[in-house]
């Protein structure tokens, strides 16, 4: 009896201990402010994403994106009210991203990623307008910004995966094109669709889908 009991014992022991280093492992890979996946787990995952895009000959989408004018956010409503905008951010992101490959990371600060399998060029920009659709709709006040309220900008690259791609070159890409959709006055997509096509340009604002001159 005394057996028996000791075994259920160490048995219950074992699985609580399980549980607990599931419980921290899921902790430790989530952006505590808004629970989407952190930088780390974005990397893990991304690798992951990027061996079965290779096996399967799939396309990977990458989007950076960036909460414009955020530091002015803060400065003006508070640091409170700006956790507030990156946890409705991260609900938009998490609609986009349901998918069993499908991630929507926080990168850093007021920069997220979202990365999906699969979509054609057509797809990856319904998508893009989609999230900037609902950011626009949610209408957050943001007096210090030009439109009225808060906006995104977006870079996003469309990759054929293959050893001669690393994910980090693809980030490093992505981000890129962030910025130079900032630059070209922010609220806006820069997207490459595919590596060997011509880069798109693409404001999606409140009339989405209005085409821009390519810079020379």
């Amino acid at each position: 009896m005394i057996g028996v009991v000791s075994a259920m014992l160490r048995e219950y022991s074992a699985r609580r201990n399980f549980a607990l280093a599931v419980q921290l492992s899921n902790q430790a890979s989530k952006d505590f402010l808004t629970g989407l996946h952190n930088r780390r787990a974005l990397r893990k995952r991304l690798e992951y994403v990027w061996r079965h895009a290779i096996r399967e000959e799939q396309v990977v989408s990458v989007a950076m994106i960036d909460v414009d004018w955020f530091k002015r956010y803060n400065d003006h409503y508070g640091h409170a009210e700006g956790d507030v905008v990156l946890r409705r951010m991260s609900r938009v992101l998490q609609a986009h991203t349901q998918r069993p490959l499908d991630i929507a990371a926080r990168y850093g600060g007021e920069e997220f990623t979202c990365v999906w399998v699969g979509n054609d060029a057509a797809g990856l920009h319904t998508l893009l307008e989609r999230i900037q659709a609902d950011v626009h709709d949610m209408y957050i006040e943001h007096q210090h910004s030009p439109l009225g309220q808060v906006s995104v900008s977006v870079g996003a690259v469309q990759i054929e995966p293959h050893r001669g791609i690393d994910v980090d070159a693809t980030l490093r890409r992505a981000d890129k094109l962030l910025y130079t959709a900032k630059r070209q006055g922010r609220s806006r997509v820069v997207f490459a669709p595919l590596e060997r096509e011509p880069l798109s340009i693409m404001y999606l604002g409140p009339q989405p889908g209005v085409p821009l001159q390519l810079p020379s």
